[in-house]
């Protein structure tokens, strides 16, 4: 046997590594995690930003013209607004 300068030659890491097993079998399932993260992250910016779409188009007040205008009730309307459907979004995410 070739005589190693590593402390831990002959831990099991190390027999993975020289069977090739390390080498891709770790970075797969990271691989389709972070794929999916970034999946449903984009499905839940759709979803909100559809929502609130849906809100400006359902409620007769421009808000937006609104709060540019100066009116604190109509920022705190839509900041509740903003914030219940994301709780509704985070609610539905989390769901097995």
């Amino acid at each position: 046997m070739i005589p190693c300068r590593f402390k831990y030659h002959n831990s099991r890491l190390a027999k993975e590594f020289k069977l090739g097993i390390a080498r891709g079998s770790y970075m797969m399932p990271f691989l389709q995690k972070l794929g999916e993260t970034i999946a449903w992250s984009v499905v839940s910016v759709l979803i909100f930003y559809g929502c609130l779409r849906l809100f400006d188009k359902v409620d007769p007040i421009d808000y937006r013209e609104e709060i540019r205008n100066g009116n604190i009730a109509a920022g705190l309307i839509m900041s509740s607004v903003v914030l219940a459907i994301a709780a509704i979004i985070i609610s539905i995410l989390l769901t097995p």
